[in-house]
């Protein structure tokens, strides 16, 4: 139950996002003022060329193999939305266990990744994580940040030694990771969404 409704979830956030990428620019306003006096009712029309608010502007990254393993299975690792039984199964997935349960689909998805690397310090990095429906932070531990710093920053993600993120979604394929060559692992898969 719990994977479909994360399914249904992952579907609409990825319907939000096309709608809202294909929306068309802003068109200028028109408004009619109407004036009035004792003698007639005059209409008229203006319009606004300036904007009345700023679009975000959003990139999408893909993330596959391992690193998109080891981005599910952190995400995972702190999710309240995924059962230790789906923490189990992606993390066995990820080290190359043989999984003993049937095989699956699972999706992680997160709203917000935050990674800061701590002033002064080449290998210390603080992250947190925010998930669909919750607003608290959950901290990562800092093997866990440094790692995830690493991968990302090999996206090119990192700016002034922070990396944020504005949307995870990952999905693991039991299947397609127990299936896969061990020099050519498929199955893990992330689209990391960054808005400005």
């Amino acid at each position: 139950m719990k994977k479909l409704f994360l399914l249904i979830i992952g579907i609409g956030l990825v319907v939000l996002f096309v709608s809202y990428s294909k929306k068309d620019t802003l068109e200028p306003l028109e408004s009619a003022i109407i004036e009035q006096s004792t003698e007639e009712v005059a209409i008229k029309e203006t319009s606004n060329d300036e904007p009345t608010n700023q679009e975000l502007v959003s990139d999408n990254y893909y993330l596959g193999g391992l690193d998109a393993g080891f981005v599910s299975m952190t995400l995972a690792k702190y999710s309240p939305l995924t059962t230790e039984e789906e923490k189990r199964a992606i993390s066995q997935d990820f080290y190359g266990a043989p999984n003993d349960l049937p095989a699956s689909r699972y999706f992680v998805i997160a709203d917000k990744l935050t990674c800061t690397r701590v002033v002064n310090s080449d290998s210390i990095v603080d992250c947190t994580v925010v998930y669909p429906g919750t607003d608290m932070e959950f901290f990562m531990s800092s093997e866990d940040s440094a790692r995830l710093f690493v991968i990302l920053g090999d996206l090119s993600l990192a700016t002034n030694g922070s990396i944020y993120v504005s949307q995870i979604n990952c999905s693991v394929d039991d299947y397609a990771v127990q299936t896969s060559a061990a020099n050519n692992i498929q199955g893990f898969d992330c689209d990391l969404i960054i808005e400005s």
